[in-house]
């Protein structure tokens, strides 16, 4: 006789198999129950690769975040460093050449020399 959907809900994970195997022994297998256990074994693998994914995604958010408390940390220190120093302020002065003039010499017409000699 079959069991009802509640009495089989209600079996444990042991006594589920020992029912399948017994109801087995009395029919066929037919594709479909094939079809479907292929499936499951796919969604077992892919389940367990998204969860492989995910753990990579946490050490990878975790080196991250440690990362960044370090340089925050660092940053920190720095910023305290200078101002615990009681230095002069740094004064940048920038200067700029003069401008260059230029010259222009004339040579006067009577001491230039003539082509003849």
């Amino acid at each position: 006789m079959t069991k009802t959907w509640a009495q089989l809900q209600s079996l444990s994970r042991e006594e589920l198999i020992a029912e399948h195997d017994r109801v087995a022994a009395h029919t066929t297998t037919g594709l479909g129950l094939l079809r479907d256990e292929l499936m499951h074994h796919a969604l077992l693998e892919s389940t367990e690769a998204a969860l492989k994914e995910a753990r990579a995604a946490r050490r990878m958010t975790n080196a991250s975040v440690g990362l960044a408390v370090v340089a925050a940390a660092i940053a920190l220190i720095a910023l305290i460093g200078d101002f615990s120093r009681e230095a002069d302020p740094v004064l940048i002065t920038v200067t700029t050449p003069a401008p260059a003039t230029a010259t222009i010499s004339s040579v006067a017409p009577s001491s230039a020399p003539t082509p003849s000699g």
